[in-house]
């Protein structure tokens, strides 16, 4: 844009040429400054985002190391909260988790089935 000015200032570029090449470079400056704030937002949200998944991840390693000493009670609790459903059938066991944050990455839906190795 600058250099349009400078352009026409210098006389390369005619008064009445000039907006036709200016206003659609001045359109789309309007267009990107009104998107700035949307956009910055996302990105505060995935850093966000970003630090509740390094948190969730930091917590669950701790859980897994702890898990063999707790009693059983605090494994039921802890059970009962993270899930939605248990349903054991003949051959597999399905089970589908309360809530899997959507930035992990585990393709399919929330519940995975698990089978019985005999």
């Amino acid at each position: 844009m600058n250099e349009l000015v400078s352009m026409r200032v210098s006389g390369e570029i005619s008064k009445d040429s000039f907006p036709r090449h200016y206003k659609p470079l001045e359109e789309r400056l309007n267009q990107i400054e009104d998107q700035l704030p949307e956009l910055m937002a996302e990105i505060d949200f995935l850093k966000i985002q970003t630090l509740s998944s390094d948190t969730i991840l930091r917590d669950a390693k701790d859980l897994f190391q702890r898990w063999p000493q707790m009693p059983f009670q605090e494994k039921r609790n802890i059970i009962e909260v993270i899930t939605d459903n248990i349903t054991i059938g003949r051959e597999d066991i399905a089970i589908k988790l309360a809530y899997i944050p959507s930035n992990f990455k585990n393709p399919g839906n929330k519940q995975r089935n698990v089978r019985d190795p005999d």
